[in-house]
């Protein structure tokens, strides 16, 4: 999907989506962590202080810049517009003992964790304990009530 030009990626995205809708909630997860897992890495594209400047759903698949961040709201994207529709909440942790952040994705109140292990799908017991919550974004604070 990545190398597709801008039109065909949105239209394979689509599709994607539309898959998902005949799957059980717990394959569309794996299939939606599999699928995020290999998008195109970027170091910096979006910020968790300008949440208001995130591009919606299209633009964000139009454009294919994908830092960590961006990949998570790709997650949350790409489940909340299936008909699934679960609980989704993007939780942004930092580790201080290397330093770095985690933008993770909590589905059905952390059932499903995404974003946390490469290609993975885990749930928040296995989220380290070592981490500390820095923000939380609901579905709520991206405006998708209108898709």
């Amino acid at each position: 999907m990545w190398t597709l030009l801008p039109s065909e990626r949105l239209r394979y995205w689509q599709n994607f989506r539309n898959d998902l809708n005949q799957k059980a909630l717990g394959e569309a997860v794996k299939d939606t962590q599999h699928l995020w897992s290999y998008a195109p890495f970027v170091s910096k594209y979006l910020t968790i202080l300008e949440v208001d400047k995130w591009p919606d759903p299209w633009e964000l698949i139009y454009e294919n810049h994908y830092c960590d961040l961006a990949k998570a709201l790709g997650i949350v994207y790409t489940l909340y517009l299936s008909d699934h529709r679960p609980e989704l909440e993007i939780r942004i942790y930092n580790d201080p003992m290397v330093k770095e952040q985690y933008n993770l994705v909590y589905v059905d109140k952390g059932k499903y964790v995404l974003n946390y292990i490469h290609d993975e799908v885990v749930n928040n017991k296995q989220v380290s304990e070592s981490l500390s919550l820095v923000n939380s974004i609901a579905v709520s604070d991206l405006n998708l009530h209108q898709f």
